[in-house]
């Protein structure tokens, strides 16, 4: 099975997709401020895939519905919300590159990832968190 790739003429192998979310989840920048997490919590958004991993080396990963409520912001004095819920806005597959974002709805942050891959392993060439 494939998954989704926008703007590209082919696709992603599942076994490709779901390397990415090993690399993204087990990156430097994702785990400085995630490491003490045992559950992230991925929104079905139109990049979801079936064959997304259920488990990666430091997190169990839980997909939920793309719902209103999931994507509440909590604001810095009142969470509601504590769970970290990661929203994928791009997925984009051209060639042997990857462009990779995702925004965290507990807060106003997102992460962007840029992946090529070499000799079959997928690799993180770029990283960046911004902060709202």
């Amino acid at each position: 099975m494939h998954s989704c790739a926008y703007n590209s003429s082919t696709k992603l192998e599942s076994n490709d997709t779901t390397n990415i979310l090993y690399e993204v989840f087990e990156s430097k920048s994702f785990l400085k401020d995630n490491i003490d997490r045992d559950t992230i919590f991925i929104i079905k958004s139109k990049f979801f895939n079936n064959n997304y991993p259920k488990k990666t080396k430091y997190f169990d990963l839980e997909y939920i519905e793309d719902t209103p409520m999931n994507k509440v912001f909590n604001h810095p004095y009142k969470q509601k919300d504590k769970r970290l819920r990661l929203d994928i806005t791009a997925f984009n597959y051209k060639k042997d590159t990857v462009i990779f974002s995702m925004v965290d709805c507990g807060v106003s942050m997102d992460y962007l990832f840029r992946l090529t891959k070499k000799n079959k392993k997928w690799g993180i060439m770029e990283e960046k968190i911004n902060m709202y």
